[in-house]
């Protein structure tokens, strides 16, 4: 599932230069290992960086009620345009799927 996510400058730059290995996130998304979050970020070409979540927490003796802590990994630019594409042929194909 690929995810669309707003997050604070900081934070990103932290992302970017590999130094915020992770991300904290109320759970309404049901992530899960393996997800795409793709975050905003104007500062690059195609206005988005995206990350890979290879492993997550969400042990309630570790965090918060409805958190998780995801462990990620960037996956580059210009991946998220591939994976912005598929996903709009998967919702396509699904709303087709309901019409019939």
């Amino acid at each position: 599932m690929i995810h669309n996510l707003k997050i604070e400058e900081k934070y990103l730059n932290a992302i970017k230069d590999g130094s915020k290995t992770f991300e904290i996130r109320h759970n309404d998304r049901d992530f899960k290992v393996g997800d795409i979050l793709v975050f905003d970020d104007p500062r690059e070409e195609s206005g988005h960086y995206a990350v890979l979540v290879t492993y997550m927490i969400d042990d309630e003796r570790f965090c918060k009620e409805n958190y998780v802590v995801m462990s990620i990994k960037p996956i580059g630019k210009a991946i998220h345009q591939i994976l912005k594409t598929m996903q709009e042929d998967i919702n396509e194909f699904e709303t087709r799927k309901k019409e019939r």
